[in-house]
């Protein structure tokens, strides 16, 4: 298990060809805790998707995709994810970060920032996937608080 931000900037290559198609930028987070594809920003500096059905592997140096069609993106991600709300409606944070399996793209969970200096003093605190109830770009909605 590792986190998403380990993965930024290391490159995307297609595994036919050895080309290079960009460097990651960030994951979107999709059905079932697993993730829906990669932001990438191309050679040329411009935004792209790569859906995960292309990925081969994530590797500790590069991300290996099986073919080199990439989709177009409108923006890179978002610089702060989506604000975490409980069932009760209190707000815990923003997401900071995503910890996935990389050998199948599972999501195990998420990395709550409430701001530098309470993530400094108190530490960030992590939700299990299996704990969101609802997934939006805007917000997550979260069923138990977590412990830490």
């Amino acid at each position: 298990m590792r986190k998403g931000r380990e993965f930024m900037d290391k490159p995307v290559i297609d595994m036919n060809s050895g080309k290079l198609l960009g460097f990651v930028k960030g994951f979107r987070p999709g059905e079932n805790q697993k993730i829906a594809g990669i932001y990438i920003n191309t050679p040329q500096n411009e935004p792209a998707y790569v859906p995960y059905s292309m990925v081969n592997n994530l590797g500790r140096d590069a991300v290996l995709v099986q073919g080199s069609f990439i989709q177009t993106a409108e923006s890179a991600p978002k610089p702060a994810g989506p604000v975490v709300m409980t069932a009760a409606g209190d707000n815990l944070g923003m997401i900071e970060d995503i910890l996935l399996e990389e050998l199948d793209g599972s999501i195990t969970g998420y990395e709550i920032s409430n701001g530098l200096l309470l993530d400094v003093v108190m530490g960030r605190k992590v939700v299990p996937a299996p704990n969101i109830l609802a997934y939006h770009d805007d917000t997550v909605i979260i069923g138990d608080i977590p412990t830490k």
